[in-house]
């Protein structure tokens, strides 16, 4: 099978825009198809070449020649793609073939995939799918020249095809060269075990060792009350009229007029805003998932890849909780978690109508050991 020879438009690329921390604390970011595209990046990719071995990527997605290839076939499958109607989503059977597939952590709706890629809404009810949680696509082959997508909604796989025969985009136009997981250099393997992807560890490796720097710490590893100060100074709109002070439960804790930010004694960060939301409009999962993506990467001292791992709607606000991938494995317990921690995932995040609330993260940052 020949590289890869598709075409692909720049839309999959965009990143939530870093407009600096004042625009984060005060603005709800509006919803484009940037902030659309944003919300369909997946967590993570997993690729087959239809041995029984996968590959799993969690960082640097989007630097991936499969991002960019996954992308241009999803375009695709959506402008021209013949629906080929339902089956059971039998990963057995799908992954017999070569394969790349999006997972998500949580269930997408279609309607944001379709307006990631800028289709008019008269065409969102002829689209077949109305949400997924992953994307499987299997290219064309040498046996095979169909190029076939899965939107996979729970155990029903809703399939798209672009024929060999399609004038307008022939399938041969994606042909994608996936290659074995086993001559991947510097990547581990996985094969799948009664429905869950587990490391080929055959050959005595392991997954990296992982350790956690904190930021709030001076270079001597002490925490003062002032060399904090200057690290959350960002998140206060008028940083000269901060109250700060140390408790005798060893908290410490920052005051301006509408924002409390407390550094725990367990090393959690929790910042809380106070003021009049507006919420004459509808909530927007988009609009606020895309604040509370812009609120972390204005966060100088989150260094780590954050994913949505989870979220949950009450009372018209969304939390969302994130976590970390570090040296292509996500963050757990059995590595890289420190047994003190007090929250289930790195960071956990309140946002009303735009705007984000409540910020509470574990203040580490963690790396690879050696790296």
């Amino acid at each position: 099978m020949a590289a890869a020879i598709y075409q692909t438009g720049r839309l999959w690329f965009i990143d939530i825009v870093n407009r600096g921390f004042f625009y984060a604390l005060t603005s709800a970011v509006p919803a484009t198809p940037d902030q659309y595209a944003g919300v369909i990046k997946p967590y993570r990719i997993v690729t087959g070449a239809g041995d029984g071995y996968f590959n799993i990527i969690y960082n640097n997605i989007a630097g991936e020649d499969v991002y960019d290839y996954a992308g241009s076939v999803i375009a695709a499958a959506i402008r021209s793609g013949e629906y080929a109607g339902t089956q059971a989503a039998d990963y057995d059977k799908l992954l017999k073939k070569p394969v790349c597939v999006f997972e998500y952590a949580v269930s997408i709706q279609s309607e944001y995939l379709l307006r990631a890629f800028e289709q008019r809404p008269r065409f969102f009810s002829s689209f077949a799918v109305q949400s997924f949680d992953s994307v499987l696509i299997q290219p064309p082959t040498e046996s095979d020249e169909n190029l076939l997508v899965y939107f996979i909604n729970g155990e029903t796989a809703y399939a798209y095809r672009l024929s060999g025969g399609n004038k307008q985009e022939p399938a041969s136009r994606y042909a994608f060269e996936i290659k074995p997981a086993r001559d991947v250099e510097n990547k581990i393997a996985y094969r799948r075990v009664y429905g869950e992807f587990v490391p080929d560890f055959a050959g005595g490796e392991s997954f990296p060792s992982i350790s956690f720097t904190n930021p709030y710490e001076n270079i001597h590893g002490e925490k003062l009350l002032s060399f904090i100060l200057s690290q959350v100074e960002a998140f206060f709109i008028n940083p000269a009229r901060i109250n700060a002070g140390l408790g005798a439960d060893g908290v410490f804790t920052f005051s301006g007029q509408h924002t409390i930010v407390r550094y725990t004694d367990r090393d959690i960060l929790e910042y809380t805003r106070y003021s009049v939301i507006d919420r004459s409009t509808d909530v927007s999962f988009v609009i606020d998932f895309s604040a509370a993506q812009s609120f972390i990467n204005t966060d100088a001292n989150v260094i780590n890849e954050a994913y949505l791992a989870d979220f949950e709607l009450e009372d018209g606000r969304h939390t969302f909780r994130f976590n970390y991938a570090v040296g292509n494995v996500p963050l757990s317990a059995r590595n890289g978690w420190p047994d003190r921690a007090e929250i289930v995932y790195p960071i956990e995040m309140t946002v009303d109508h735009g705007l984000v609330i409540r910020y509470r993260k574990l203040a580490y940052n963690f790396y690879i050991e050696g790296e």
